[in-house]
C-alpha cells in the first residue's frame, strides 16, 4: 500500500524549486530557480530517497553545499499537508575525520520522520532551506516502515528458512526485525528449509561450496551474503555441476525492488561494491571487490531447474540500520525465491 505525494522516476535526483507559487505580474511569469552553482541552496547528497519511518533520520547535503547558516531549517509534506517540521543542527558528516577535510567537510543535518503503518510506504516532500524561505528547495522521500517482513513473515515461517551464521551478525539483525530462522551450527543440519541463508562476512570455504551446490540439487533456493574480503568461489566447480552463473548490475535484475534507490549502494565509496572474476592458481574464481565496474549479483541454477543459488556482492546486514534500503532489497529476495520459479539463463 503506498500513499503518494507528487510522482517522481526511480533514482531521479532532486530538483531545487521555490515553494513560493508563480508571480505573475504585467504579463511575465517568474520562477524563482535554484543555481545548482550556488552554494547556499540546499541539495541533499544522492542515495537517500528511502527513510526509515517513525526515525529520527540523519541526511547528508551534497558535495560544494556550504551555507554560512549553521541551521537547516525543514519540513515533510505531503498532499498540501505538513507532517512534520523543524530546525535542525548543521554538523559535519563525518566527526571522526571533518578535522581532515577543512571547510570542504560534508554537513549533515537529522529530521524526524512520521511513523507509518508497516504495511505502507509514503513518499513525501521535503522542503529544505538554510534560513531564507526565497531559498526553499524540495526533495521527494519515501519512508518505509522498519518492520519490512510483516507481509511476507508467516510465509517465510511456512517455507523454513535455515540461516548458517557463524559470525553472528546475520542472524542478530533478522532477529530484530522479527524474522527468526532455524539458526544452524553445522552445514549437515539443514533439513525441510525451504530457503537457507549463507551469513554476510563469514569466510567461504570448501565445506560451504559442497554444501550449497548439494542444496541447490536438492531444489533449494540459497541466498548467499557478501563473505569475508578474502573469500572466493571456484567456477569451474559449478560447471561441472551442470549449472549455469549469470552475473547481474542491480539495476538490471529482477532480484532489486525498481522503486528502491540504487545511489544508496555508491553513496559512502566513490566505486561500488560486487563481485569481479579472477584468475588464482590456474583456476577462475568469483571474488568480492570494490570497483568502478563490478556486478552486484550472480545467480545460478541446479541442471533441473529447481534449486537456485544467488550471490549478493552488496552489504545487506553492514549497513542494515543505515536504510530502509538493505531490508526492503532482503525482503523482495525471498518474495522472488517464493513465488517466481527460477529463469532459464
Amino acid at each position: 500500500m503506498t500513499i503518494s505525494s507528487p510522482k517522481r522516476t526511480a533514482n531521479s535526483q532532486p530538483h531545487a524549486v521555490c515553494s513560493r507559487k508563480l508571480r505573475v505580474a504585467a504579463g511575465t511569469v517568474f520562477l524563482l530557480v535554484a543555481s545548482a552553482t550556488n552554494p547556499s541552496w540546499a541539495q541533499l547528497k544522492p542515495g537517500q530517497s528511502d527513510q526509515f519511518a517513525g526515525e529520527t533520520c540523519t541526511l547528508t547535503l551534497g558535495p560544494g553545499v556550504a551555507p554560512a547558516s549553521k541551521e537547516a531549517h525543514w519540513r515533510l509534506n505531503t498532499a498540501n499537508r505538513t507532517l512534520t517540521q523543524g530546525v535542525s543542527e548543521l554538523k559535519p558528516a563525518n566527526q571522526l575525520h571533518s578535522s581532515n577535510t577543512g571547510g570542504d567537510a560534508e554537513r549533515s543535518f537529522v529530521i524526524k520522520t512520521p511513523e507509518v503503518k508497516p504495511d505502507v510506504t509514503l513518499e513525501v516532500d521535503l522542503f529544505l532551506h538554510f534560513g531564507d524561505p526565497l531559498a526553499e528547495t524540495r526533495h521527494p522521500l519515501r519512508l518505509h516502515s522498519p518492520d519490512c517482513f510483516v507481509n511476507i513473515r508467516q510465509t517465510l515461517s511456512d517455507a523454513g528458512i535455515a540461516l548458517y551464521d557463524p559470525a553472528g551478525i546475520t542472524e542478530d539483525a533478522l532477529e530484530k526485525t522479527g524474522l527468526t530462522p532455524n539458526v544452524v551450527t553445522s552445514l549437515k543440519r539443514v533439513d525441510t528449509e525451504a530457503i537457507i541463508v549463507i551469513g554476510e562476512s563469514i569466510a567461504w570455504d570448501k565445506r560451504i561450496v559442497k554444501a550449497v551446490e548439494q542444496w541447490v540439487s536438492d531444489g533449494k533456493w540459497v541466498i548467499v551474503l557478501r563473505p569475508a574480503d578474502e573469500s572466493t568461489w571456484p567456477m569451474q566447480t559449478s560447471a561441472a555441476d551442470g549449472v549455469k552463473l549469470a552475473f547481474t548490475t542491480i539495476t538490471n535484475s529482477r532480484w532489486y525492488p525498481k522503486q528502491l534507490d540504487f545511489d544508496f549502494w555508491s553513496s559512502h565509496n566513490e566505486h561500488a561494491r560486487g563481485w569481479e572474476l579472477q584468475v588464482s592458481n590456474n583456476q577462475l574464481r568469483m571474488t568480492p571487490v570494490i570497483g568502478p565496474q563490478v556486478w552486484q549479483l550472480a545467480e545460478y541454477q541446479s541442471r533441473e531447474n529447481h534449486g537456485g543459488c544467488l550471490f549478493v556482492g552488496v552489504p545487506l546486514i553492514s549497513r542494515w540500520n543505515e536504510s530502509p534500503v538493505p531490508r526492503e532489497f532482503l525482503t523482495h529476495i525471498f518474495l522472488q525465491t517464493l513465488t517466481h520459479p527460477p529463469q532459464d539463463q
